[in-house]
This record gives structure tokens, sequence and C-alpha cells, in this order.
């Protein structure tokens, strides 16, 4: 059986994996930019501003805003200040999803900036969450209403 290097010459390859590299703030930047278009132009959206009200206490140092809950997904804001650390945490509910807006975040000893994407499965540990920086970032995750269901 061919391998994908097999099938394919070295420069198309090489192509391939050039055009999927990611780039990061400028893409970042581009999709959140047609994201609050779409938004705008949808009177069906539901619209919440991140720097206005609706901002909750999370932990010292971060605080969180819900903008869905279907009652099994929710899609949330974690905003932490300079210094800020979250508790170590797993994640036995389900997978939670992570979209660095602002900032930069280490978790367990990797730095993740605008435009990163991290995806904890379910069953998964975070030992350390914190920022140096300051952050802003969007999660999914299962919502808080469907665990209690359970």
């Amino acid at each position: 059986m061919e391998t994908m290097n097999e099938a394919l010459p070295r420069s198309a390859t090489v192509a391939l994996l050039e055009a999927l590299a990611p780039e990061a703030p400028a893409r970042a930047d581009r999709i959140r930019r047609r994201l609050l278009v779409r938004i705008a132009s949808d009177a069906r959206a539901a619209r919440s501003l991140a720097r206005t009200a609706g901002w909750l206490p999370f932990v010292a140092g971060a605080e969180k805003k819900i903008l869905f809950d279907d009652g099994c997904t929710m899609t949330w804001l974690v905003r932490m200040a300079p210094g800020a650390a979250l508790p170590a945490h797993r994640h036995d509910e389900g997978d939670e999803e992570c979209l660095v807006l602002e900032g930069t975040v280490v978790v367990n000893d990797i730095t993740y900036g605008p435009g990163d994407y991290a995806l904890a499965l379910r069953g998964s540990e975070h030992r350390s969450v914190r920022t140096d920086t300051g952050a802003l970032f969007l999660l999914r995750s299962p919502s808080p209403q469907a665990l209690s269901a359970r």
C-alpha cells in the first residue's frame, strides 16, 4: 500500500503541508472579523460583547461570561488577569475546546497565544493553567445543566 509520501511527489507534499501550516495571529484576526460581520448581519444571532456586562466571578484573578448554554453544551469566555492561575482539574464530564483570543495562557507547560486551539479530551487533566500576560479565551464544554441532570 502506498503512503501519502509515496503517492505525492515531494514538492506536492511540501506544498500541502505549507498550505496547512497555521498563520495564527493574522488568521485568527481574519476569522474574528468575519464572525463579527456575520453576527452583525444576522438578526437571529445572539449578541454578547466581551467588554460589556455579564461577567461573573470565576476564581481569584479570573472571571467568566456564559455566551450560550443549551443544557448540553456551554460556550463561555474566561478572562484572566496577569499572574492569575486556575486550579488543577480533570475533564471527566466530557471534552473541552479552547480558543485563545487575547494574551497568552500556559496549560501544562505549553504556551498558547491568540488563534491557538487546544482540545482537552474526556479524562484528561489540566495540572496547571496560568497566564503572565493576562488572557481571554473561548471555551466549549459540557453544560453544568447536563451534569446536574445525571
